[in-house]
């Protein structure tokens, strides 16, 4: 009988949260096992026959026309407009009173780019050199910075406006900038695609992870576990 009512509890809870746990499932669970895969290969120094594939694909199709388009958007997803665009946000935050979501974003930000210094220096993987480079980089090549970045502010900035109307703008323009900045870096031959792929996945899975720490302190998470309690409607509350 207790464990008939124990079972019926474990039922109740994954009705009730089966949108949220799906989110963390795939946004969450699925990228850190492609990342420990992607990982562990390069750690052992294998190739990738896809990444060179795919380079001399983005080369092939390149021209004069389009370089200074891929460099505005290297240039918005580097270290200097990352930083300097998340800064602004966290002040915003915090001069609105709204101190939880200021720290979430700065520790999104800054616990990406720990992440990336140190996998770097881990892996210690060299930048592909298949062609002359329209930029120069001197750090080693995986994960991507610019990937890991640009995916931690969209995938934050999404978090903190998910309960609003903007959601689905975020979404969409967040997504294309992240695809942006992450083909530029792969037209400019500077990272193997498996470094933007898992520079990407790492900080999704990492920002998601940690907007589980600080959903209960956030007012509209309690507001909308408010209205679902009314209504009975299943919501993905993130």
């Amino acid at each position: 009988m207790a464990s008939r009512s124990s079972l019926a509890r474990v039922w109740q809870y994954l009705s009730l949260h089966r949108l949220r746990l799906l989110v963390l499932f795939f946004c969450v669970l699925v990228p850190l096992w492609l990342v420990g895969k992607i990982a562990e290969d390069i750690l052992e120094r294998e190739v990738f026959s896809w990444d060179n594939m795919i380079l001399l694909w983005f080369h092939a199709n390149s021209s004069s026309a389009l370089d200074p388009f891929v460099l505005f958007f290297t240039h918005l997803g580097g270290p200097i407009v990352m930083p300097l665009a998340s800064l602004a946000i966290v002040i915003a935050l915090f001069t609105q009173h709204q101190r939880s979501r200021a720290l979430f974003f700065a520790l999104a930000m800054i616990g990406e780019l720990l992440l990336n210094q140190g996998a770097k220096l881990l892996f210690a993987r060299p930048r592909p050199d298949l062609w002359a480079h329209l930029v120069e980089e001197k750090a080693f090549s995986f994960p991507s910075g610019h990937a890991m970045a640009s995916s931690a502010f969209v995938t934050a900035l999404i978090l903190l406006l998910w309960y609003t109307r903007w959601r689905t703008l975020v979404i969409f323009v967040g997504a294309l900038f992240v695809v942006l900045v992450c083909s530029s870096r792969l037209y400019l031959g500077v990272h193997y695609p498996s470094d933007v792929l898992t520079g990407a996945l790492a900080s999704l899975a990492w920002v998601v992870g940690l907007r589980q720490i600080f959903r209960n302190k956030d007012p509209d998470v309690l507001k909308s576990r408010a209205r679902l309690n009314e209504s009975g409607q299943p919501e993905v509350q993130l």
